[in-house]
């Protein structure tokens, strides 16, 4: 059988036209990378935002069952008492949460706090953006990390009793420590935070103290900004909002000095939102 030599090379110069130049290859590679680049930031936006969002839901969560406590309680709000043991703070039975969330292994003190029957979830109390680990002690880290079980902590105004961390306060020598909800004058609920999303550099009992600073210029305690340079925290009438900072907060020390002009402006918002008893 003779074969048509012309029409095998016309059948080869169609099969070498229809295949990729090397040129062509690493054009469509470019774009490939390219549209990569583009993409992965966006996915990981929307990943922060959705941890940001199940952290609102937790928050709101928790919130609701405070002012269900309090409800069920004649309008007495839930107790928030600390005090150093072992040379670290830690919440006392009776308080809404118990523990130091430091150095609690696993959800026994969250069970355990006031709250929980109306929460019912031990899941609610941690942010799931928040990487820290549970140490041993202070300062040490375990050998095989366990996540904390809790990333919140509840505005020291609000029933709270301290003697840990060079502070002494309680309702009897702080007018302003609100222990009933009725009590509260300014702001109103829907201004006045409750919890707050707290670093996890600070964090330790169940009290953050935004206003109760040794200087005026200072951080007591840090809330965190873990959301897109941002925090998550709850209001008093059952609602939560998603707060950006000016300025990145990052953890030095208890009673660390404001960073700059906008750490000052966002330490004012924040104190702005603080519940008090009085005028």
């Amino acid at each position: 059988m003779k074969t048509d030599f012309k029409s095998e090379i016309q059948y080869t110069k169609c099969e070498i036209a229809s295949a990729f130049t090397l040129i062509e290859l690493l054009i469509g590679l470019a774009i490939i990378a390219l549209l990569a680049g583009l993409l992965v930031p966006a996915l990981s936006r929307a990943k922060s935002t959705t941890k940001s969002v199940a952290c609102l839901n937790n928050l709101k969560q928790l919130q609701l069952g405070y002012l269900m406590y309090a409800h069920d309680q004649s309008d007495a709000l839930p107790p928030n008492n600390s005090r150093d043991v072992d040379f670290a703070p830690r919440n006392q039975r009776g308080s809404w949460i118990i523990g130091n969330a430091k150095l609690d292994v696993g959800p026994s003190n969250i069970q355990q706090g006031v709250v929980f029957p109306h929460v019912g979830a031990a899941g609610a109390y941690r942010c799931p953006a928040d990487k820290s680990v549970v140490k041993s002690s202070i300062g040490t880290t375990r050998n095989f990390p366990i996540p904390r079980n809790r990333s919140y902590s509840l505005e020291c105004t609000l029933f709270s009793s301290i003697d840990a961390k060079g502070l002494y306060w309680n309702h009897d020598t702080v007018p302003e420590n609100l222990s009933k909800l009725s009590e509260l004058v300014r702001p109103s609920p829907s201004e006045a935070f409750g919890f707050l999303d707290e670093h996890e550099g600070s964090i330790d009992d169940g009290i953050i103290s935004v206003d109760l600073p040794v200087s005026a210029l200072e951080w007591r305690e840090l809330p965190a900004d873990r959301h897109q340079q941002g925090c998550n925290l709850s209001f008093l009438d059952g609602h939560a909002e998603h707060w950006r900072w000016k300025w990145p907060k990052r953890f030095i020390a208890y009673n660390q000095p404001i960073a700059s002009r906008l750490d000052w402006d966002d330490l004012e918002r924040l104190r702005a939102h603080v519940p008090r008893a009085r005028p």
